[in-house]
């Protein structure tokens, strides 16, 4: 018997930090039998379709006992009677408990619920943990299946992973999707593919089996594009049952589940009338359909509005099945020799963001802590393709902690870079936004500007500048800003949001900004300090910045701002912007000045040596203050 149980009711008012959009409320109380230990306990609600709904959290303080734990939810939805809600509880960002529930006719009346534990073996637990959070379940819910249907689904996915497990694979070598095309395709693409792929970490290669026959596509570009990509998605319709047919989709076959294509995952899409001839012929086609690797697509979804028809080709190309049979005949014995396997393991890949970063001037500390924190990540990666990996964390968040103009905007775009090249990331980009952007005027503005900055970062990564700024000393205030974090708690909770998100500022604000709310604390294990730069490195940059625009600077000037640099560094204050004062020095005083005297006098216009040479007289007769005071930052972080 259950001693665990919610109480669950619908109410006409919010409490404490409901969100600012919310209009209707839902009451949810936690029991536990005996107290548990817990810094955090988080709900998110989905509905019979597994659609996400609503989430909160509640900190406590470290290792305090909990019996007894209310939330108060707001949400647009409409809590509608009757309708079955599924609940997980996550403690301190672990899926830990789970509960259906329903509600009452009337506001105020409570339902009551068993809270059931859940096992690593339950569907449940795969879904909290593995499936709810990524992009491509968002994806999946714009089909409009029915309950039933989608509880198939997450019943389908979770065999596939418990399979794979017990055979020790690190990914699943095939699965076929039947249904009309155009339902396959999009299926097969927006939902499998990054199913394998695990959360879209990695963009899907699409092509026919056609293609391959009829020599459109070659072999060697589509093992390219396979190599690349790691999950293709193929189109099986048309092909011809024929015995040399069938041969080659034997071979095919075999290559796949002997993980001979770069241990890539291939997803076959066809209607059953076409893929059922291949069945006895092609064992792996066979395997599928006795394995439960097929996704049989419902009949009555209308999903048209989704994807434009298929064009038809007007005339059918004729297969050219010897060129076909010969390459990959060809490179079933290049895998068959020992040397060229050696040879291909040999092969790396360069991040050139990872080379770029090591080549900026300064930054040591921030160059050596993402250097751990890169190895940390892949050491971690390996491990999970073992299944030896227990935590299911998001540990790639990150603080930048430093002064104006130290490089921090430039480094936030390289990581999205590095853990893009790392497969964490399936975009790489980085979008950069501050208090400004994100806090609005009105009631419901704040919540909708980081809802769009959120979607617009999923990928990639989410920059935001000067975060400090997002909340007020007074705790009671009204201020919109701490909104900006209501909406970000339930995105860093996350175990796989496919987003890495970055808070920036001087280190002793953004600490007070952690402090604000206990939900932050911990959910940024990775804190990146950005030093002052040197005079010697303020001067590197200088030089670097003529080169770059094809300048030289006289040995006298050079010397002159060698001493401007270097008074500057020995009184910098609080408003001394590093790269940013460089930056501006040059181009609003130094270069100003060069192009006053040279267009004051009369010169040749062939002259390379005029226009490129920076004279004595050119570097400004000021002292550092100022300079603070005339070109003061406008914002944390430079682009070089």
């Amino acid at each position: 018997m259950h001693k665990n149980f919610i109480r669950v009711k619908r109410t006409q008012e919010g409490e404490g930090f409901a969100p600012e959009f919310a209009n209707k409320y839902l009451s949810v109380e936690l029991n536990f039998e005996k107290a548990i230990h817990a810094t955090e306990l988080s709900l998110r609600i989905y509905s019979n379709t597994y659609s996400h709904i609503a989430s909160d959290s509640v900190s406590f303080g470290k290792g305090k006992p909990v019996r007894k734990c209310a939330f108060c939810i707001g949400s647009p939805h409409n809590w509608d009677e009757g309708t079955t809600y599924y609940m997980v509880i996550f403690r301190n960002g672990s899926p830990e408990w789970f509960s259906s529930f329903a509600l009452s006719f009337f506001y105020d009346d409570c339902s009551k619920a068993d809270i059931e534990e859940l096992d690593d073996s339950t569907p449940e637990k795969y879904f909290a943990k593995s499936i709810a959070t990524t992009q491509w379940w968002s994806d999946y819910e714009s089909f409009r299946f029915d309950s039933a249907y989608t509880l198939q689904i997450v019943e389908h996915f979770h065999k596939l992973e418990m399979k794979k497990r017990e055979e020790g694979r690190s990914h699943i070598p095939f699965l076929l999707v039947e249904g009309e095309l155009g339902k396959g395709k999009m299926f097969a693409t927006k939902v499998i593919a990054p199913f394998m792929a695990h959360d879209s970490q990695t963009p899907s290669y699409e092509c026919s089996f056609n293609s391959l026959l009829t020599g459109e596509l070659s072999w060697d570009t589509f093992l390219d594009n396979v190599r690349k990509n790691k999950v293709a998605v193929i189109e099986f319709s048309d092909v011809p049952f024929e015995e040399d047919v069938a041969k080659l989709v034997r071979m095919f076959g075999e290559l796949i589940y002997s993980d001979s294509l770069f241990n890539a995952s291939f997803v076959f899409y066809a209607i059953a009338s076409d893929v059922e001839p291949f069945w006895i012929e092609c064992p792996f086609l066979g395997i599928a359909y006795i394995e439960d690797t097929v996704f049989y697509m419902p009949e009555e979804n209308d999903l048209s509005s989704l994807e434009p028809p298929m064009e038809k080709k007007e005339e059918e190309e004729k297969p050219d099945k010897e060129t076909f049979r010969k390459a990959i005949e060809s490179y079933i014995l290049e895998q068959a020799s020992p040397k060229e396997k050696t040879d291909s393991k040999k092969q790396e890949l360069t991040c050139e963001a990872f080379t770029t970063l090591q080549g900026m001037i300064g930054l040591g500390r921030v160059k050596k802590e993402i250097k751990d924190a890169r190895d940390m990540t892949l050491f971690i990666k390996e491990r999970r393709m073992l299944n030896l990996e227990t935590s299911n964390e998001c540990r790639n968040h990150f603080l930048f902690l430093g002064n104006p103009g130290t490089g921090k905007t430039t480094v936030a775009k390289l990581i999205g870079e590095i853990y893009h090249d790392m497969g964490l990331l399936s975009i790489g980009h980085t979008v950069e936004t501050n208090r400004a952007k994100l806090v609005g005027e009105f009631i419901g503005q704040t919540e909708k500007n980081t809802m769009k900055a959120i979607n617009d970062a999923r990928g990639g990564v989410l920059f935001i500048d000067e975060a400090y700024t997002l909340i007020s000393r007074d705790k009671s205030s009204n201020d919109f800003g701490k909104e900006v974090i209501n909406v970000l708690l339930p995105v860093l909770t996350e175990p796989n949001p496919d987003m890495i998100i970055i808070l920036a500022g001087y280190e002793d604000k953004i600490n007070e900004l952690i402090k604000f709310n206990q939900g932050l604390d911990g959910r940024f294990p990775l804190k990146l300090h950005f030093d002052d730069y040197s005079a010697e490195e303020l001067l590197q940059i200088a030089h670097e910045l003529f080169n770059k625009n094809n300048y030289i600077i006289a040995d006298s000037a050079d010397a002159k701002l060698r001493q401007i640099v270097e008074q500057a560094v020995s009184n910098r204050g609080e408003s001394f912007c590093n790269g940013r004062w460089i930056h501006n020095l040059i181009e609003h005083d130094i270069l100003k000045n060069m192009a006053a005297r040279v267009m004051s006098t009369p010169h040749d216009v062939n002259d390379r040596n005029i226009l490129c040479t920076i004279e004595e007289c050119d570097i400004p007769q000021i002292c550092q203050t100022n300079i603070v005071k005339m070109h003061s930052p406008r914002r944390i972080g430079f682009t070089a």
